[in-house]
């Protein structure tokens, strides 16, 4: 097989989107060695992931316009059996060639909470999200409420989408956690969460939670991240009196995140909507426990190890916190059931899923359908 990808992401994304792309892609070139993969990507050579991929064939240019636009004459140049979209989009005019199509659709936030973005970028995102839903051979979701997601927003036929979740591949060797909480200055006891600091991820109400529970209940919550609502964040700390329970970590490298996910009694993840939530599946992998929405694709992503909450109930989920605080059977039940299910989501999994996806349709091609 010939395939292309949008590698835009793969190239100039450190984290979400370009993740995905890099685990796909590096996934599949393992997998299959005889695939042929080319990676389309203006500039590619300015990234710092550049080299990582030197085994694939890498299409790059400096014109303005190529990845929406001119990019498709380079796709039909170089023979691609099929083009993969891995973040939305697919370059117009595609439609009107030979060449296959699949696009990863990851979520449809922009539609759902329409005011967590400026309108101009609204309409931008929705024409791509339109065009490529409806040219595409096939859509990949990465998780069931996207699919529900496009099917009520762009109308999309329920088959011709198949749900095939990101590789997840967040794990570490198992670490004396006394040790590493030495080290970096974590608590005795602490719950975690990791994301960026936006009004989706609901941050807010974990403070609201804390607010509720008496003094001596409260549990060291450790912030793994970075983003817009952390000044807001710090007015609810000083507001609810919570200073020295509540600890910012704003960067924590790859190779360190694993052993926060270990050290944590916990992790809270009460997000208001997710196209599916990694950061819950990278918890269980590290056999950690999960709080979090029981809404979206969060239940998805935890499957047995989550303890779901109303995310928009901090007394529930001030309860959620002292259940898995009192009760270390219920930990340890959850750890282990969401490890088993954290399985499903490592990368030689999800790209064994979706090489199949490519001779599916090339084999419907040679079949006439």
């Amino acid at each position: 097989m010939r395939i292309g990808f949008d590698a835009k992401r793969l190239f100039f994304n450190r984290t979400g989107l370009g993740v995905y792309s890099r685990l796909l892609v590096k996934g599949l070139s393992q997998l299959d060695p005889e695939m042929q993969l080319l990676l389309f990507a203006r500039q590619a050579a300015k990234s710092e992931f550049y080299r990582d991929f030197q085994d694939c064939k890498i299409i790059s240019s400096s014109a303005l316009l190529w990845r929406s636009w001119r990019m498709t004459r380079d796709i039909v140049k170089h023979n691609c059996q099929i083009f993969h979209g891995l973040s939305h989009e697919l370059p117009f005019g595609i439609h009107r060639t030979n060449t296959k199509t699949i696009v990863t659709i990851h979520d449809v936030i922009f539609r759902v909470y329409p005011g967590l973005y400026p309108r101009l970028d609204r309409k931008f995102y929705h024409q791509k999200w339109k065009y490529s839903s409806r040219v595409s051979d096939l859509i990949v979701a990465v998780s069931q409420q996207t699919k529900d997601d496009l099917c009520l927003f762009y109308d999309v036929n329920p088959e011709k989408v198949r749900i095939i979740p990101p590789p997840v591949s967040l794990t570490g060797h198992p670490i004396d956690t006394a040790v590493f909480k030495q080290e970096e200055k974590l608590p005795k006891d602490f719950l975690l969460f990791v994301g960026a600091l936006n009004k989706r991820k609901n941050i807010g109400v974990i403070l609201e939670a804390y607010n509720i529970m008496k003094q001596s209940d409260r549990i060291p919550l450790v912030i793994v991240g970075t983003g817009p609502q952390k000044d807001a964040l710090l007015h609810l700390i000083k507001r609810y009196k919570l200073n020295q329970f509540v600890i910012f970590k704003d960067h924590v490298s790859q190779a360190k995140l694993s052993s926060y996910y270990q050290s944590a009694m916990a992790l809270i993840y009460p997000s208001l909507y997710e196209g599916f939530g990694i950061p819950i599946v990278e918890a269980l992998r590290n056999k950690t426990p999960v709080i979090t929405s029981n809404i979206s694709s969060m239940p998805e992503a935890a499957g047995p190890g989550g303890l779901l909450i109303d995310p928009r109930d901090g007394k529930q989920l001030s309860e959620a916190i002292l259940k898995i605080r009192d009760d270390e059977n219920l930990r340890n039940k959850l750890a282990e059931a969401g490890f088993k299910h954290s399985l499903n989501f490592l990368p030689e999994e999800i790209c064994n899923r979706q090489r199949k996806l490519y001779q599916e349709l090339i084999g419907n091609e040679k079949a006439g359908k």
